[in-house]
């Protein structure tokens, strides 16, 4: 199913996170990926959604919840008990009403959001608009995480590490270098490894704790 952002055609792309110690999926990751295959590779997906108002970030968001609403209905052996993971803006945060638009779906199925910034960068209101969401049982997640930097433990529930980051790592052990195994925050919650694209790279997840993974060795929906 595809929705129009600023004149361009999307779909949504689910991409699975899965409980690496038996490859069990226990969530998606929504993504919007451009309908036209043959501009994926030039597309700056990263400024393109930056640059968006929240407006048009919360119709992305509403269309991602209302698509996968519906394909839950349709497929409950797929999606059932699965949690949906959101990647929502700071300036989302700061609008109350927007954060309402969540609410409504919660009945249905499991919401998670990724927040880029640290809570320590965050408004007043923007904190204040979390808690209420953490009121109705939606989990708040760091996401890119890059190994650097102290992230408040009693705020979230678990901390996603950016691809890059953890395949710099990976790329430090192999060499026989010490690389960061995420100690530091892996008391905040559990750690969901990006990029995980082959063998070696989840089984240098799994030795350093890590407990759940994301990337292309597993297929997206």
């Amino acid at each position: 199913m595809s929705y129009i952002v600023k004149d361009r055609l999307f779909n949504l792309r689910l991409e699975p996170i899965v409980y690496l110690r038996d490859g069990c999926t226990v969530g998606f990751e929504a993504l919007s990926r451009l309908a036209e295959r043959s501009h994926h590779g030039s597309f700056d997906y990263a400024r393109f959604f930056s640059d968006l108002s929240v407006d048009e970030s919360i119709n992305i968001i509403e269309r991602q919840l209302e698509i996968y609403q519906k394909w839950s209905a349709q497929h409950p052996e797929i999606y059932d008990e699965k949690s949906l993971f959101i990647n929502v803006s700071p300036l989302v945060l700061e609008d109350r009403d927007a954060c309402n638009c969540f609410i409504p779906f919660l009945r249905y199925f499991n919401i998670a959001i990724e927040v880029d910034n640290h809570i320590s960068m965050m408004s007043e209101r923007a904190k204040k608009n979390i808690a209420v969401l953490k009121s109705y049982g939606m989990q708040i997640w760091v996401d890119d995480f890059d190994g650097c930097g102290n992230i408040n433990d009693s705020f979230w529930n678990g901390v996603k590490i950016d691809r890059w980051a953890f395949q710099d790592n990976f790329k430090l052990a192999s060499s026989g270098n010490r690389g960061s195994n995420y100690s530091d925050v892996m008391h905040v919650g559990p750690l969901v490894i990006e990029g995980i694209e082959n063998e070696d790279h989840l089984e240098y997840a799994l030795s350093i704790g890590a407990r759940y993974g994301q990337g292309y060795l597993w297929a997206a929906h």
